[in-house]
């Protein structure tokens, strides 16, 4: 009498690649399988505080989930991963995990008026200190000078400026700002105000 006895599919407990807040992400716990059995999947998840579900999966199958990380740091969600082999007795293996990190993404309000600047007088505004959540992260941005003469149009890091007005009246420049973390997460783009007064022109006798 020969018994024939089927594998169970193997696994151990793994940390997937960092996801970004906001953003949605696949994970096939087939990958994980360190026999090649191939499985069905029922699965679990567990959110750290401070983690808020955005689209939830359906619990079976391949993992597809997306989450807001409303800290300044990485957070962990764990997935409890019950696997089961395909065919015959369809064996039951072990239940492992996957854990993923969710970096948050930079936040800033969304539009902010910055103080009074004055015709030809030098202003350095850094976007940095624009960040509610102070994730640390880098910069691009473009201008809107509605008339006003001498900024470079567009640029990266600080915005460092000396704008020309000579419209006679208070006028604004808009800066939007793209912000990326420097753990590679994208944030919304943001727009920074700045009134540029006018400056004095004296009249030739």
């Amino acid at each position: 009498i020969r018994i024939g006895i089927e594998s169970e599919p193997d696994a151990v407990d793994a940390t997937a690649s960092a996801q970004c807040s906001d953003a949605s992400y696949t994970i096939d716990p087939q990958n994980y399988i360190t026999n090649g059995v191939a499985s069905t999947f029922s699965w679990a998840a567990a959110p750290e505080a401070g983690l808020v579900l955005v689209s939830a999966g359906a619990g079976s199958g391949v993992i597809t989930e997306t989450y807001t990380n409303e800290t300044a740091g990485a957070l962990n969600v764990v997935y409890t991963v019950t696997p089961t082999a395909v065919g015959g007795q369809t064996c039951a293996g072990d239940v492992f995990t996957i854990t993923v990190p969710i970096n948050p993404e930079p936040e800033a309000l969304a539009t902010q008026t910055l103080a009074n600047e004055c015709s030809d007088g030098g202003f350095v505004i850094t976007p940095q200190s624009y960040i509610t959540n102070t994730v640390a992260s880098s910069f691009t941005w473009v201008a809107a000078y509605n008339g006003l003469t001498g900024g470079a149009g567009a640029g990266s890091g600080d915005i460092n400026e000396t704008l020309t007005n000579t419209s006679g009246a208070i006028v604004n420049v808009t800066y939007t700002v793209t912000p990326t973390g420097l753990n590679g997460c994208l944030g919304d783009d943001f727009v920074l105000v700045v009134p540029s007064g006018p400056e004095a022109v004296g009249t030739a006798y």
